[in-house]
C-alpha cells in the first residue's frame, strides 16, 4: 500500500465497521477485549495513525500550543543550552498530555494574537 493508510482500511483487514475502528482508536466503550485487539493488530499492521489534522477539524481542537520565543522575553539569545533545555522539556510535558507545541521565534514588535483567537483562563 503506498498511500496512507485509512481508518476503512483497517475496518476491512479487521472484517469491523469504521465505526468499531474509531471506537477501539478513540479508546471509547461497547468494543470486546478480542475485537478491540483485533483491530489494533490490523492498524499496526497497516501502519495507520489517526489523522491530526482532520481530528482537529472534528473536534474543533487541534491539541496545539503555540510558544514564542525570543526577543519579547527579554532573552535575544536562544543559542543558549539553557533555553533548548527548558523548551525540550516543554515540549515533552505537553506530549506527554496529548498536546504538540510549536515553537516560533520572535521579537516584542511582531508578537501579536491572530483574529478570533482566544486566551485560555
Amino acid at each position: 500500500m503506498t498511500e496512507r493508510p485509512t481508518i476503512r482500511n483497517v475496518a476491512a483487514r479487521a472484517g469491523v465497521s469504521a465505526a468499531t475502528v474509531s471506537y477501539v482508536m478513540n479508546n471509547k466503550g461497547g468494543v470486546g477485549d478480542r475485537t478491540r485487539e483485533r483491530v489494533r493488530a490490523a492498524a499496526a499492521a497497516l501502519g495507520y495513525a489517526p489523522d491530526a489534522a482532520a481530528r482537529s477539524l472534528a473536534t474543533r481542537r487541534t491539541r496545539l500550543v503555540g510558544i514564542v520565543v525570543g526577543n519579547g522575553c527579554g532573552h535575544p539569545d536562544l543559542t543558549v543550552t539553557f533555553f533548548g533545555k527548558v523548551l525540550g522539556a516543554i515540549a515533552r510535558r505537553l506530549g506527554q498530555k496529548g498536546y504538540e507545541a510549536g515553537m516560533s521565534p520572535s521579537s516584542a514588535s511582531t508578537i501579536s494574537r491572530p483574529p478570533g483567537s482566544r486566551t485560555r483562563r
